[in-house]
């Protein structure tokens, strides 16, 4: 039997490690269509909140192994994740990177509402036990983490690039 670490699922890699998205949350491609998260087969070009397009890099994917966050925004716009999920957050007028679980009912996060980008404030953020898969995502993106700003259920959310650099940033804090 194989190590789950070198497995394959189509085009997702199996790993030991938490994934970041619930199944169903709908990615944004290039072309402004939408796509489940777990349909990907690593060909799509995924929408970059800029407006801009990138190509995937990698994809993991494993049983959720704690309780989700479901955020609910003021659009309407509900997203399930991890709490170390990176989300793109506006606080004192500049946009941070920073895990889900730091977080609060009233922050803002840029979103959009169809074509239109807005700024979504958090209506509430519940935790939830969830049994399901999930799945996470890495574009082909540069060192500036803009590159790597990819659009969840209309929220503008990080990629795994992004989520390895917060938790890369924990460890050295720690």
């Amino acid at each position: 039997m194989k190590n789950m670490s070198q497995q394959k699922m189509g085009f997702f890699q199996l790993r030991d490690l938490p994934g970041c998205f619930i199944e169903g949350t709908r990615i944004r491609l290039e072309d402004g269509s939408e796509i489940a998260i777990e349909e990907f087969c690593g060909e799509e070009f995924v929408g970059l909140a800029d407006g801009t397009g990138s190509t995937l890099h990698e994809g993991l994917t494993g049983p959720a192994e704690q309780p989700i966050l479901s955020i609910l925004t003021s659009h309407g716009q509900r997203l399930g994740v991890t709490a170390t999920h990176p989300m793109v957050v506006e606080r004192q007028g500049e946009l941070e990177i920073v895990a889900a679980s730091a977080l609060g009912v009233g922050d803002r996060l840029p979103a959009f509402v169809g074509c239109r980008q807005v700024r979504s404030q958090i209506q509430s953020i519940e935790q939830k036990n969830y049994a399901g898969t999930v799945y996470n995502i890495q574009v082909r993106g540069g060192i500036d983490p803009e590159t790597h700003f990819i659009i969840a259920n209309g929220i503008v959310t990080g990629d795994l690039y992004l989520q390895m650099q917060i938790e890369k940033t924990a460890t050295c804090a720690a």
